[in-house]
C-alpha cells in the first residue's frame, strides 16, 4: 500500500516520524482523513482523537490545539499535546 510520511511535534519534541497510511484527527471544519497524495493543506487543530494506520498496526492518541501541514505527501502534525492511548 502507498505510504507517506508523518511527522508529529509537541513542545516535548518529537512524538512520531515515519512512514503511514493515513492520519485522522479533529480540526476546526470537522474531522479530516490524510491519505496518500492527499491535496496541499494546512489547518488548526480541535481538541479530539487522533488515529495513525501504519503496516503493523493503529495509533490512538489524545491532541489538543496546533495545525497540521500536508504538503507534497509529507503530513506534519504541530501539537500542544499529543499522547498516545495504550490499548
Amino acid at each position: 500500500m502507498e505510504q507517506l510520511t508523518l511527522q508529529v511535534c509537541t513542545p516535548e519534541g518529537v512524538c512520531f516520524d515515519g512512514k503511514i497510511i493515513s492520519v485522522t484527527l479533529r480540526t476546526v471544519v470537522g474531522d479530516i482523513c490524510i491519505m496518500n497524495h492527499h491535496a496541499n493543506y494546512m489547518t488548526t487543530i480541535e481538541n479530539g482523537r487522533a488515529s495513525i494506520k501504519t503496516d503493523e498496526k493503529e495509533i490512538s492518541a489524545v491532541c489538543s490545539g496546533g495545525f497540521i501541514s500536508v504538503m507534497d505527501n509529507v503530513v506534519r502534525i504541530i501539537a500542544n499535546k499529543f499522547e498516545e492511548l495504550i490499548q
